[in-house]
């Protein structure tokens, strides 16, 4: 008899625009609307496919170029633990490099079109019967729900409001998807540690009310505490998290200025840090503040009444997150990100604004050529001696 169980997993809130594939190396991500008279040559497969995935659609209309991880026959659940983190660990690869290149732009009204969250890498597995014109739903976690009987073809979905369209091409960091790529062949435990940081982050990074201002901050500073390597039963975490956070983030045009920091018991105390090792005090209290119990008002939750703690905790998340990868792997990006706290005018909403931006630098680049320019130059002066 034919085998009539199927089943794939595809990523529906993940706009692929006319980017074909992405290749993982131990996994592809294929644009299905692009590649499925490549990848699915049994025609009743393909067919069952299209109508379940256009069961799925915004403003009353499919959706088009989503990615599909993989096909196979059988059932979801015969597929082996091995395989599911594959799915999370290239999911993860991918939310991060994206973010890397649109999410750390200024936020305005135009920049968010192409910016994605949490939302848009969400996995979905979806077992078939070909011999069936029936499917069913399976919902829930702590308690796990299921409905049949809904007839393919005729079943809808509508996105939710908040996920992001994410307009254009399905563009990325290349330079921080290759190394993690990279990293995760050659030096597996610092991978493990990164993607483990990522996916905390993740969690962090939906986009829907549900998920309060505290949980944002302690799953985001714990995200940190994994990538950073602090230590929770030291008690000078506090410092360890603004001193790496400097380590890895600091410019030479970063100046020390005087501040006050809170102490045990609430006490202040004066200290000497650049902004940036002032925003980690200020976001680490804020952490500090939250599991103690204290209810911080809405103010604390913004840094120096002008940024969201959670949108910076990004870039700096990422930045740091460069950082160790370059030195781990002993490489050099040439279009690593760089902090700066800016001025700049928003269009949109006609105001000034001031705040932490990330940018591609080219200070290392730039660097390296004056260096071999400067052999240069000296070799010359050594041959006319």
């Amino acid at each position: 008899m034919p085998d009539t169980q199927k089943c794939f997993v595809f990523m529906p809130y993940l706009n692929m625009g006319d980017c074909p594939e992405v290749d993982f190396g131990f996994l592809k991500l294929s644009n299905f609307d692009l590649q499925k008279d490549v990848q699915v040559k049994d025609v009743a497969l393909k067919t069952r496919i299209v109508k379940i995935l256009e069961a799925y659609q915004r403003n009353n209309h499919p959706i088009k170029r989503f990615g599909v991880l993989y096909f196979g026959s059988g059932r979801i659940n015969s597929l082996s633990p091995d395989k599911f983190k594959e799915f999370d660990t290239a999911k993860l690869i991918l939310f991060i490099s994206y973010l890397a290149e649109h999410n750390t732009v200024f936020k305005n009204g135009n920049t968010m079109h192409a910016m994605a969250t949490a939302d848009n890498f969400g996995i979905v597995f979806q077992n078939t019967d070909l011999s069936s014109d029936y499917t069913a739903e399976h919902s829930g976690v702590i308690l796990p729900h299921a409905v049949g009987g809904f007839k393919i073809g005729e079943v809808r979905y509508s996105i939710p409001t908040q996920i992001p369209s994410m307009s254009g091409r399905l563009s990325i960091h290349k330079e921080l998807f290759e190394s993690l790529l990279a990293l995760r062949t050659k030096k597996p435990r610092v991978f493990e540690k990164v993607i483990n940081a990522v996916g905390v982050f993740f969690e962090s990074y939906y986009n829907v009310e549900s998920l309060s201002k505290n949980a944002r901050v302690l799953l985001q500073m714990s995200a940190f505490e994994i990538l950073l390597e602090l230590d929770p039963t030291n008690i000078s975490e506090r410092n360890d998290f603004k001193d790496k956070i400097e380590k890895y983030t600091t410019t030479s045009e970063d100046k020390k200025i005087s501040y006050f920091f809170e102490t045990k018991g609430g006490k202040k105390r004066r200290d000497r840090r650049t902004l940036k090792g002032i925003w980690a005090d200020r976001f680490y209290t804020l952490r500090n503040h939250i599991i103690h119990g204290l209810t911080p008002p809405p103010d604390d939750f913004i840094f120096q009444n002008r940024q969201s703690h959670t949108d910076i905790a990004l870039l700096f998340l990422i930045v740091c997150m460069e950082k160790i990868i370059q030195s781990s792997l002993k490489i050099s990006f040439k279009h690593e990100h760089e902090i700066q706290w800016k001025k700049w005018h928003d269009e949109n909403f006609i105001q000034d604004r001031e705040e932490f931006t990330c940018e591609i630098s080219f200070r290392r680049l730039w660097n390296k050529m004056l260096k071999s320019r400067l052999k240069i130059k000296n070799r010359k002066v050594s041959n006319k001696a």
